[in-house]
């Protein structure tokens, strides 16, 4: 997820953009604020219409949104226009493991295969790819701009 992509580097970029701490924080409370409006829409469109429109739609915003990030030496505004699609399509994907597990799976392993489906998302801060992740914004956002 891309909602802390900002966090491991907010002293490097709060030196080169000249921005307060607020600014830095505001990427991930832009997540926070954004989840409550997306949510029902989201479970709306997997539960109604189909779960691989939802999961399109996240995969489009959420790769509209990474791409966009990279323009932040253009303007600060940008990785606000990338964060915000990425926030957007952060509850389609949160929102679908539910589905899958109700869907694919009997009534009694619903919640294991849950277990599992969801557990990841709260795991991720650990992963290898978050730290591929930050080393990518930090050399494409802060090497470039001299």
């Amino acid at each position: 997820m891309q909602w802390v992509t900002f966090a491991p580097i907010a002293t490097k970029f709060k030196q080169i953009y000249s921005v307060d701490s607020l600014h830095v924080d505001s990427f991930s409370m832009l997540y926070m604020v954004v989840y409550p409006f997306v949510t029902f829409p989201s479970s709306y469109i997997i539960d109604n219409k189909s779960m691989r429109l939802g999961i399109t739609i996240a995969a489009i915003l959420t790769g509209i949104g990474g791409f966009t990030k990279i323009f932040i030496n253009n303007g600060m505004y940008w990785a606000y226009i990338g964060q915000t699609l990425s926030a957007i399509a952060q509850p389609f994907i949160l929102n679908s493991p539910g589905k899958i597990a109700s869907t694919w799976f009997d009534e009694n392993k619903v919640f294991i295969i849950d277990l599992f489906l969801e557990g990841p998302h709260y795991f991720y801060l650990l992963s290898f790819e978050y730290n591929w992740d930050s080393l990518w914004i930090y050399f494409t956002c802060f090497n470039f701009r001299r």
